[in-house]
């Protein structure tokens, strides 16, 4: 049994974890980047590449997948490392894993999007906003990837527990201060780019996660209620929002979305591990390309649309058009993650350093 708690030293070994992948998560990471997908087909790619208006207002509520990605990232990086906290000598490994796990993808993919940008508009970015976009530092006007924002708070997210390798206890004292921060601009309203980013709300999905490593545990008989209400609920915020029924402040609405996402977790995942659920493989696959799937897929679809409009197939019916789209880009997605990502990810695999 596994036993990790955010305030209490943790036993959980990696051979553990290792014999506990949660299958479930990666269901949770395909819908929330499908959902992405819809909301960048539904407001960019529909009425303003194609000019034939939207699909449905209720697609706009899919921006709320990236805090289904904050609130996963809580839960695994806790889930998969709690127990090396104080371990000084699995810090290098941890960066190292994180390193190739988000970087070597992201720069092929830059690339390729520089130059297809170059080959239609003749157009390169300026040297500054290259090193920003490849360092993924959080001056987003500068960002080449639109969506490489979100990833900009992954990282901060991973240095900052990265703390907790080289000492336990200010680890977490330093993860605690911060959070306790964030919740207080929430209280308090927040302003200034750089302010709002490193205490933004946002960072608290990450809380959320890393609690729900310990609360699914005492979800018991209540797993399918938790994960089927915190879904209606996730779903109610934000049709409610995008159908103009409601208007949430940005701070409440997030809070709202993760606390919603952090009942369909602990659901989820007390599910599968008391044998009531198995994860689809095909909703597996989705989840593990996910990544790619969420960097290439506004490019994706841009090109797609191109194509479309020289072939006649945006004057078909508006449904068949975004649903034709929206596949593309998945699947496009999908063989980007098999030709391009996993042999990266295989390839850094070989240089990872070796733990004592």
């Amino acid at each position: 049994m596994l036993r990790l708690s955010f305030f209490a030293p943790t036993t959980v070994t990696n051979t553990q974890v290792s014999q506990n992948r949660l299958e479930s998560l990666q269901v949770l990471r395909a819908v929330a980047a499908l959902m992405v997908v819809a909301f960048h087909m539904n407001i960019f790619i529909l009425p303003e590449t194609l000019n034939i208006g939207t699909a449905w207002a209720g697609l706009n509520m899919g921006y709320a997948g990236v805090e289904v990605f904050f609130v996963l990232s809580g839960f695994i990086m806790f889930y998969r490392h709690g127990d090396e906290m104080g371990q000084g000598s699995r810090l290098w490994p941890y960066l190292y894993a994180r390193f190739a796990r988000i970087f070597p993808v992201f720069w092929v993919v830059l690339g390729v999007v520089i130059a297809l940008r170059f080959a239609v508009y003749d157009s390169l970015p300026t040297l500054k906003s290259l090193l920003i976009s490849m360092s993924m530092l959080p001056i987003f006007d500068q960002h080449i990837i639109g969506v490489q924002w979100t990833l900009s708070f992954e990282l901060m997210f991973y240095l900052v527990f990265a703390i907790g390798f080289v000492h336990r206890g200010i680890g977490r004292a330093v993860l605690a201060l911060w959070f306790a921060i964030c919740a207080l601009k929430v209280l308090l309203g927040h302003s200034g780019e750089l302010p709002t980013f490193f205490f933004s709300p946002y960072n608290l999905l990450f809380l959320f996660g890393m609690l729900a490593v310990s609360l699914w545990r005492y979800v018991g008989g209540f797993a399918a209620a938790l994960a089927i209400g915190g879904a209606i609920t996730f779903v109610g915020i934000g049709l409610t929002e995008a159908l103009g029924v409601m208007t949430y402040h940005f701070a409440i609405r997030t809070i709202l979305y993760g606390l919603a996402a952090t009942a369909m977790v602990c659901g989820v995942v007390a599910l599968e591990q008391q044998g009531h659920w198995h994860a689809p493989k095909f909703t597996v696959f989705l989840g593990n390309a996910s990544y790619a799937i969420y960097l290439v897929h506004i490019t994706a679809m841009g090109a797609v649309a191109q194509v479309f409009k020289k072939l006649g197939i945006a004057e078909l019916p508006l449904p068949i058009v975004a649903t034709a789209v929206f596949v593309a880009a998945v699947l496009i997605g999908c063989f980007a993650h098999l030709l391009l990502e996993r042999p990266l990810i295989n390839f850094t695999r070989r240089f990872r350093p070796k733990t004592r």
